[in-house]
């Protein structure tokens, strides 16, 4: 089939090597348009149909079908080369980042509403206490990891017993984190704790006379720890109780001269940052009111564990005496 001649502004399909030459000294232009005689912002999408037929040019098709051109595989990789580009690097990231081989520490939840222990402790004093104290404490564990390796290879409660292998700032922010976790644990919304097992009661008449006494001599050691500590029940390794305070954030499993050692059943925070904004200077106030959110069911959980282990402990020290 012959083509008939084009008219004198027919938007006629130029020759493969010219438009080649256009393409490389300007992939957007063509003399005279994008065909011969032709105004790319005129006409539809079948220009270069018209073209082939020697009729004029309707403007926009020109332009399509100069990309048209342009082979279809090179459009797909333009179009695919941003994300393409994106994902390759996300998968080298991956590849080739470190990663390390331990599990962070983990700051908890509070077991209950930060409102909770109202009266006795307010909201606010809560939330700062756990989110920025204990926090701090959590990520400043975190922090040591990368130049105390092994700390990846101990749990935080056994990590407490083997505290004076680690600089001060292991130790300080090790027993900030695990204080803190039973803490929160030991106390409970009022009239939630329960009671003294009837075992923890003989023990408690047996170690102090009365439950009355053993408050009295806890309030006593939560007052009179001078600066910041805190205040503890413990059970020690031979099954009987004790009443004991600790500087700073040291507490009665760590492996320190000075501690006196035990298992923790009940331990209240005198840091300031605890009962400031409430009480301001009345500390005694503060730990009179804490009675009352203690979480005796806790206690009482902890002390049947720490009892049971002692007579482990006698049953193995016996056996190998015989």
């Amino acid at each position: 089939m012959v083509m008939p001649p084009a008219a004198p502004n027919s938007c006629l399909f130029v020759s493969e090597s010219k438009r080649q030459q256009t393409i490389s000294a300007n992939p957007l232009a063509m003399p005279g348009g994008f065909f011969n005689g032709c105004h790319p912002r005129e006409g539809g999408l079948g220009s270069r149909v018209a073209a082939r037929a020697g009729a004029p040019c309707q403007g926009l098709g020109c332009r399509l079908a100069t990309l048209v051109e342009i082979p279809a595989q090179t459009m797909v990789f333009r179009s695919l080369r941003r994300p393409l580009l994106a994902w390759l690097t996300a998968l080298a990231l991956l590849l080739f980042t470190p990663t390390p081989a331990w599990a962070d520490f983990v700051l908890p939840p509070l077991p209950y509403a930060a409102e909770a222990l109202e009266p006795a402790i307010d909201a606010t004093t809560m939330t700062i206490h756990h989110d920025r104290h204990h926090g701090a404490y959590v990520a400043n564990l975190n922090g040591l990891i990368t130049s105390n390796p092994t700390l990846a290879k101990v749990n935080l409660e056994a990590l407490q017993g083997q505290i004076s292998r680690y600089p001060v700032a292991v130790r300080n922010n090790a027993g900030g984190h695990w204080n803190h976790i039973q803490f929160w644990a030991v106390m409970a919304p009022v009239d939630q704790g329960g009671a003294p097992s009837p075992e923890l009661l003989a023990a408690i008449n047996g170690a102090f006379g009365s439950m009355e006494s053993l408050q009295s001599q806890f309030n006593q050691a939560a007052t009179g720890r001078f600066g910041s500590g805190w205040a503890w029940l413990i059970c020690k390794p031979d099954g009987s109780l004790a009443i004991t305070s600790t500087a700073n954030q040291d507490n009665p499993l760590m492996d320190l001269p000075g501690i006196e050692a035990g298992t923790p059943l009940l331990g209240l925070d005198v840091w300031e940052h605890a009962y400031y904004l409430k009480y301001q200077n009345r500390r005694l106030d503060y730990v009179k009111a804490w009675w009352s959110l203690v979480n005796w069911n806790e206690v009482n959980r902890r002390f049947a564990a720490s009892t049971q282990a002692a007579i482990e402990v006698d049953g193995l020290s016996s056996q190998f005496s015989e």
